[in-house]
């Protein structure tokens, strides 16, 4: 795990090129109990892309609903927050609206009713939800020109 986790630390500051968004797809599907530094690398690996201006390969994508699946209880609420902004710049008209949801609809790291008291998580889950919205839904439209929302 230990030997993983380093190589998904290193992946996560590369310069991006498909092969890496392979690699850390694979590794992150493997469910390791990464430790919170590793998260926070992939995090700021994929935040790193919100400025691009290159539209990001589906393998891209799907690297980071592999981590949103995964890890989505190990983020704190501003790197959720990063994440869901990032998704407004980079769509992918079938995996964006996953990603979306898996943010949205779990935990934060930290997260204790007791400690932070019911009402705080209701504001942070609309805060969150809030940001989930989508600006433009049109521009979530697959190449035959259906809109991908649509069952």
């Amino acid at each position: 795990m230990l030997h993983s986790a380093a190589a998904m630390l290193k992946l996560a500051q590369m310069e991006y090129t498909g092969t890496n968004s392979l690699f850390l797809r694979v590794l992150i599907d493997k469910k390791y109990a990464l430790p919170f530094r590793v998260v926070d690398a992939l995090v700021d690996h994929f935040v790193r892309f919100q400025d691009d201006p290159r539209q990001m390969p589906v393998l891209w994508h799907q690297a980071l609903l592999v981590f949103a699946q995964r890890y989505k209880e190990e983020m704190a609420v501003e790197q959720k927050e990063a994440l869901l902004t990032l998704l407004r710049s980079q769509k992918h008209y079938g995996i964006t609206p996953e990603v979306r949801r898996e943010l949205v609809n779990s935990k934060c790291r930290g997260d204790d009713a007791e400690v932070l008291g019911e009402e705080a998580l209701r504001e942070r889950a609309l805060r969150l939800a809030a940001l989930a919205q989508d600006e433009n839904p049109e521009e979530l439209v697959d190449d035959n020109g259906d809109d991908a929302m649509q069952g």
